[in-house]
């Protein structure tokens, strides 16, 4: 997603479809990252706004920062913390691993680097 406009604008992506239960991994590719661009990679639960990490129940990564993020549901704002020591750059692919486990619904979430485990982001999401 690219936005030219010179305007401090929201994009979001959604998933079409939720899980509960098992492992899922998709990528990001960051093509270009222009100027002071931030970009939001993670996970929420279905709710609205709609704008990621301004959400309760997120967790993800900002790029090009590599600052993790999270919003928990008792929480009026979100957390941030760096996560890695390298930053994301144009052409990069950033995985996502969440895997929930047997039986609770609990879940953590993993992030990669291209093709490289970055480290597990969050446990007991």
């Amino acid at each position: 997603m690219r936005d030219s406009s010179g305007e401090h604008n929201h994009r979001t992506v959604l998933a079409t479809q939720g899980f509960s239960q098992g492992r899922r991994y998709w990528e990001v590719c960051t093509d270009t990252i222009e100027g002071a661009t931030s970009i939001y990679i993670g996970i929420c639960k279905m709710q609205k706004p709609v704008t990621l990490g301004e959400m309760q129940n997120s967790f993800g990564l900002l790029v090009p920062e590599c600052k993790k993020f999270s919003r928990r549901p008792e929480s009026s704002k979100y957390d941030m913390e760096k996560f890695a020591q390298h930053s994301i750059r144009n052409g990069d692919t950033i995985g996502i691993l969440l895997e929930f486990e047997a039986d609770n619904g609990v879940a953590s979430l993993s992030f990669f680097r291209n093709g490289g485990l970055m480290g597990k982001a969050f446990n007991d999401i």
